[in-house]
């Protein structure tokens, strides 16, 4: 799929545009053996997918070798809703983790965006090969 294809239909029909914008990570927290996380938090009313370029890292490489994505509700509480989302990482530098966020639930077509507070969990594994 190329760069042309932003519009194209997925298993859900079509995505919409994909709106980037620019968000810095929250809560910054590095472990043991490399691992570091953060989370930001998402609306999206305008449905589309959405792309979000996650600021505010310190990687020791541009490719960390594992990142992870969780999306969940900021509020820690079940109202039932139908929404489902699927993340994809698409970009790394050694600041910045771009990803791409979009709703999936059968709903989506209809109803393409969401008015909750998302939170993505990021969980990075910040190696890098010795040369």
């Amino acid at each position: 799929m190329g760069s042309s294809d932003v519009d194209s239909s997925g298993i859900l029909g079509n995505s919409g545009s994909t709106e980037e914008i620019t968000q810095e990570v929250n809560e910054i927290n590095r472990s043991g053996d490399n691992w570091v996380c953060g989370y930001i938090n998402v609306l999206n009313e305008k449905g589309g997918d959405l792309t979000i370029k996650c600021t505010g890292w310190e990687f020791n490489t541009p490719k960390p070798g594992t990142v992870i994505c969780q999306a969940r509700q900021d509020e820690n509480a079940d109202y039932d809703w139908p929404d489902q989302f699927a993340i994809q990482v698409v970009e790394t530098g050694n600041d910045f983790v771009k990803i791409r966020i979009r709703r999936i639930d059968k709903c989506a077509d209809e109803s393409p965006g969401w008015a909750q507070c998302l939170r993505v969990d990021i969980i990075v594994n910040d190696w890098s090969t010795k040369e």
